[in-house]
């Protein structure tokens, strides 16, 4: 068992354009700021609210609006925490493209894949891809964050390293047009896992991908 090589590259235009709009976004939220006009706002309500429960004559009434001014409250004391949490992610953001962009490389493994099998959730255990990249030579793929879909499977790709993902939040860059992969029963790759278990995610195993994917399939 081993995992993928990987390489140091320079950004391409797209991920250029796509660190940009990150930013950008991240720097909305650090204008906005605290948003001192909604905490007032939200204070008032809870305060109106509060004097409607109390004049009411309805049980009901008192109800809804004591209901609806312990949330407002609840927004005056919890918000500004909230948005203290973002401000602090938004300025980490921008710190790390601006690194990124700077320094113009980031990490990628290139694969090279001659055929691709894709076993569907069955319970909670995510999308499985069993990527054949040379003879007897495969690489297995967990979707956990079911990002892939949109350009992937395809038999040209990178996959980024984690910070880079984290950052960009897509795991892989499509080299090529999307393929059709080939299918494996999701209830038998279920009792396969059950019974046998199968590689992490990222890690390369020597074994005949044919025969592993009759293996799955061929699971009751």
């Amino acid at each position: 068992m081993k995992t993928l090589q990987k390489q140091t590259r320079p950004l391409t235009l797209k991920e250029t354009k796509a660190l940009g709009k990150i930013r950008l976004s991240a720097d909305k939220v650090l204008k906005r700021g605290y948003r001192i006009h909604y905490l007032l706002v939200a204070g008032l309500v809870g305060a109106v609210f509060v004097y409607l429960a109390t004049w009411t004559k309805y049980d009901f009434l008192t109800f809804v609006f004591g209901t609806i001014a312990v949330l407002s409250f609840a927004c005056v004391v919890l918000m500004p925490y909230e948005i203290y949490k973002s401000i602090r992610s938004s300025k980490r953001t921008i710190t790390a493209v601006d690194k990124v962009i700077t320094d113009n490389n980031i990490v990628v493994a290139r694969v090279t894949a001659r055929q691709i099998a894709l076993a569907k959730e069955y319970e909670d255990e995510s999308d499985l891809y069993i990527v054949e990249m040379t003879d007897n030579t495969i690489l297995y793929m967990w979707d956990t964050d079911y990002n892939l879909k949109k350009n992937f499977p395809c038999f040209e790709f990178e996959i980024y390293d984690d910070d880079f993902y984290k950052l960009i939040g897509r795991k892989l860059n499509s080299l090529s047009e999307k393929v059709k992969p080939i299918v494996i029963n999701p209830k038998a790759k279920w009792a396969y896992l059950k019974r046998t278990g199968i590689a992490e995610h990222m890690t390369i195993e020597k074994r005949d991908f044919k025969k592993l994917v009759e293996q799955i399939n061929g699971t009751s």
